[in-house]
């Protein structure tokens, strides 16, 4: 609405005529107000469609993933047995590893039952759709650890992998993690 009369105020003063009429004055407004209503429409019609996807940013805050839970298990584990200076998810790394320290060559993979074909309860488990896309996934997936896990050793690396049903008991996890960085 301000910006109509501000537009008509400067179109009154810009014209260098004298005000005709109250009439006129309000024919002026209409019109004015119609090539502003018709700016609206034009600018509502040049956005993107909707294509019915949410904007994520109006969901609210997402969950953390098991791993991510995992991942601050034991890094919570490492800070209370005085474990610090590692670095977390180095790109230059083989396999790029979840936690890592550089100066000791020692790296940590946590590694979900499922993804990674662990031989636990979780990890054999066989999904009943599009089961064999499945099975050459996580296939590949172990190829693709036990890959870099013989790199790291041949680079003097020490490797430790977790699995998720190994964190469950965190007098066990302490252990290891102790006997792992000493």
């Amino acid at each position: 609405m301000v910006r109509w009369r501000r537009a008509l105020s400067q179109a009154a003063r810009g014209s260098g005529r004298a005000r005709l009429s109250r009439r006129h004055d309000a024919a002026r407004r209409r019109a004015l107000r119609g090539v502003f209503q018709l700016a609206a429409v034009q600018a509502q019609l040049r956005r993107p469609p909707n294509t019915g996807l949410r904007d994520p940013q109006l969901a609210g805050p997402s969950s953390p993933t098991t791993k991510e839970v995992a991942g601050l298990l034991v890094r919570s584990l490492l800070r209370k047995l005085g474990q610090t200076g590692y670095c977390l998810h180095r790109d230059d790394i083989p396999g790029k590893p979840d936690i890592a320290w550089i100066g000791k060559k020692r790296a940590i993979f946590i590694n979900g039952c499922f993804w990674h074909g662990h031989t636990c309860a979780r990890g054999p488990r066989q999904p009943k759709t599009r089961a064999e896309y499945w099975r050459t996934k996580i296939q590949r997936t172990q190829r693709r650890d036990n890959a870099n896990k013989e790199r790291l050793a041949s680079d003097g690396w020490k490797v430790l992998v977790l699995w998720e049903c190994e964190l469950k008991n965190k007098a066990l996890l302490a252990e290891r993690l102790v006997s792992f960085l000493a």
